[in-house]
């Protein structure tokens, strides 16, 4: 069945409203005045006593003039700020009567939004200092191990998929390698991907970790390319999507770095444990005006024994 657009139906009327409703001023104000309450309100809610007074600051007035001043390019209207000092008036008696009514309870929305709050207000609130070379080098050796540097391999691959192929990948494979080992030129991936299948992971890979080699093609496949010279291609090695055609082209083994090499990665994680250190701390301080009772557990009920039927006498 075919479909065609029919014509356009809005009537010229709407359109000419939208256009007056864009360029009103008013609709300007209003969309001015909902920004600057929900900042203000943001940063600085009104202030209330023990009597329920919602009180509005002349910081919080001259604030709001001085905002319509920069978006309008004009001075604030007493109307204006008067409208906007009665829709501030308005949220907070919505939100107490709101919390009056216990409607903040039992809401996860509510409880989650408040917990984000706090966690903005309390957590990261002042960047560590840097570390002096005295405390980074004494960070670096407890234990300097989580600094090691891991063994790295550059490799390319030509990919035989068991999936299109079935029982001939391998040897697919094998009968490719000769023509790839006659190369004396580097192919680019683009090349290698279209001497075999296509596989959603490159044809190349620059200093890969050995770890991340078998967490892309599988723990096989790493212990296949492991023993593998650098070189000429080699193979076939088998992965979990098939076989491959491979070449090593660098390998480096696993090492413990000199601080110097590695100065800017322990410094970042000297400075971030540091940071979790003193929001944790921050935590316990507000913690610790708390008691913490934890019901017991309700009884477990004892199990019933069933009783086991008496074996039946011979000849009943």
């Amino acid at each position: 069945m075919n479909y065609r657009a029919g014509p356009d139906v809005r009537s010229p009327g709407i359109d000419l409203v939208l256009t007056r409703l864009i360029k009103d001023p008013l609709v300007h104000f209003l969309v001015v005045g909902a920004v600057i309450f929900a900042v203000s309100y943001w940063i600085h809610p009104p202030a209330a006593d023990s009597a329920g007074q919602i009180t509005i600051t002349a910081e919080d007035v001259e604030k709001m003039r001085t905002t319509i001043a920069l978006v309008q390019g004009r001075p604030a209207t007493d109307a204006e700020i008067s409208s906007l000092i009665e829709a501030r008036v308005r949220e907070e008696v919505m939100y107490r009567e709101a919390l009056a009514a216990g409607l903040d309870r039992d809401d996860t929305v509510v409880r989650n939004r408040l917990i984000e709050k706090m966690r903005f207000l309390t957590e990261n609130v002042a960047e560590p200092p840097a570390p002096s070379d005295a405390e980074l080098e004494a960070y670096f050796a407890a234990p300097a191990e989580r600094f090691r540097i891991p063994a790295r391999v550059t490799f390319e691959q030509v990919f035989f998929g068991t999936e299109r192929r079935g029982e001939r990948a391998r040897a697919d494979a094998a009968a490719a390698l000769p023509g790839l080992q006659k190369r004396r030129d580097t192919l680019p991936p683009t090349e290698l991907a279209k001497l075999g299948d296509p596989l959603p992971l490159w044809n190349r890979y620059d200093v890969m970790p050995s770890d991340d080699v078998a967490l892309a093609f599988g723990d096989e496949f790493a212990a296949g390319l492991a023993p593998i010279e650098v070189g000429a291609w080699q193979g076939p090695i088998q992965s979990r999507y098939g076989w491959h055609a491979v070449r090593v082209i660098e390998r480096s083994a696993e090492r413990q770095p000199a601080l110097a090499e590695v100065h800017d990665a322990v410094q970042t994680a000297y400075i971030n444990e540091r940071r979790d250190a003193d929001n944790e701390a921050r935590y316990q301080a507000m913690r610790e005006r708390y008691e913490v009772v934890v019901d017991p557990a309700p009884a477990a009920s004892p199990t019933a024994t069933v009783p086991t039927p008496a074996a039946a006498e011979p000849g009943r």
